[in-house]
């Protein structure tokens, strides 16, 4: 992977395709638990395609900007997996809803945060939660967050889609921070060679292992995630 935003785009998606794939299999032998959640992401919110289309309608944005509804899937499996007790939702929006309706399902007792750098986002983001039946509370501005729930906190799951490419870059070390031991965090877009770089940077910073969520992320923009996790090995 390192290197490869630097070839022709032809040949970066083939790399990232191959990488993808490799991926993939060790993902599945590290988290064989992911293999075996489709049936709780089916039963818990078999509906995402059609809240994704309500939040672009209800929201205004543009459908490339939301998170998108193979992202949202992969978070379902991932968090009946990987059973989070505190999740950070790091960038509002259909995440919100999607991580609070598996927790409402599943998980109750499970803390769920979401934080965004501009205000007039998260109050939609908050409006659409609420109106879709899974509340309104534990929105915060990013100096309201850290101030509050990060104050000498950890997260077993970090969501990471915050802000812009710059500023997302800009705060991946702190996102990174925010993983408790034995945690992890999902940055999405990937794809884009300023966000990967400064991932990839904090993954070695705090020694976390890398896995690229493309074969289960990848939507029809070619937007794709990355899980990174504790391990004292980088990817």
């Amino acid at each position: 992977m390192p290197g490869y935003h630097w070839l022709p785009d032809r040949l970066k998606v083939r790399a990232q395709a191959r990488r993808g794939r490799a991926d993939a299999i060790a993902l599945s032998r590290e988290l064989p638990a992911l293999t075996e959640t489709e049936s709780v992401l089916n039963s818990t919110i078999p509906d995402i395609a059609v809240r994704h289309a309500e939040y672009i309608g209800a929201t205004g944005t543009n459908a490339d900007m939301a998170a998108s509804v193979e992202f949202c899937r992969f978070l379902v499996r991932m968090c009946a997996a990987f059973r989070p007790g505190r999740i950070a939702d790091l960038g509002s929006g259909i995440t919100s809803w999607t991580l609070r309706t598996w927790r409402d399902a599943e998980c109750p007792a499970c803390e769920v945060v979401s934080v965004d750098d501009n205000p007039d986002w998260l109050a939609r983001s908050r409006e659409f939660s609420a109106a879709a039946g899974t509340g309104e509370d534990d929105f915060f501005t990013w100096d309201q967050f850290l101030d509050g729930p990060a104050a000498g906190a950890r997260f077993d799951l970090v969501v990471y889609d915050f802000g812009s490419v710059r500023d997302r870059a800009a705060l991946m070390q702190r996102a990174f921070d925010l993983v408790a031991p034995g945690g992890a965090i999902v940055c999405d877009d990937i794809q884009k060679a300023r966000i990967w770089r400064a991932a990839r940077s904090a993954a070695r910073n705090s020694r976390f292992s890398g896995l690229s969520l493309r074969e289960q992320t990848l939507d029809p923009t070619g937007r794709f995630a990355w899980l990174a996790r504790h391990s004292g090995q980088v990817y």
